[in-house]
């Protein structure tokens, strides 16, 4: 699932126009609507990044982008759509014990092998986080009546990712990872 993950983004990047990224966005949400994957699940982890594709389709119409907005948008929306279908559908240790057995086929020391699968275990549990934050951020946005405001609503995301991120850093540093 992981190298579908990385394959298919990365062939949404390169090809041009937004066909394959709608074809993309359908497959993963009909695998969802197969897999019988909650709604609820759905919106909670596609929230966030639907409020960041609505910024950046804004920011792209007020440019007169139109275009690369459409672009943009659709191909996040597919990325997006396979990393949740990723993370809703395959458990931590299996993504950490998938990377350490590829890692060890190329030759890695065990302990190296082990720090990319963690990391590539961290890089797909951020989106939940992100989704999280999200929620905290917006509650107290619309409390203020700043529900229109991109600044009210990236500032502190953005803050807020910056101190998971370091303390994510302090928690591995103090782990011992580098050992």
């Amino acid at each position: 699932k992981l190298l579908v993950l990385l394959v298919a983004s990365t062939a949404i990047v390169w090809v041009r126009g937004t066909p394959l990224a709608v074809a993309v966005l359908a497959g993963a949400l009909a695998t969802m609507a197969v897999l019988r994957v909650p709604r609820g699940l759905i919106w909670r982890n596609a929230r966030p990044i639907l409020l960041f594709a609505l910024l950046i389709a804004v920011v792209q119409l007020a440019l007169w982008r139109v275009e690369e907005g459409v672009v943009a948008v659709t191909r996040m929306l597919a990325i997006a759509a396979l990393a949740i279908l990723f993370t809703l559908t395959t458990s931590s240790g299996d993504i950490v014990a998938w990377v350490e057995r590829w890692a060890g086929r190329l030759g890695m020391r065990p302990s190296r092998s082990f720090r990319i699968g963690l990391a590539a275990c961290l890089a797909t549990r951020i989106i939940e986080h992100l989704g999280v934050v999200a929620r905290q951020v917006l509650e107290p946005r619309h409390a203020r009546g700043l529900q229109r405001s991109p600044r009210a609503f990236a500032v502190p995301m953005v803050v807020a990712a910056g101190r998971f991120a370091h303390g994510l850093g302090d928690a591995l540093e103090a782990r011992g990872p580098d050992n």
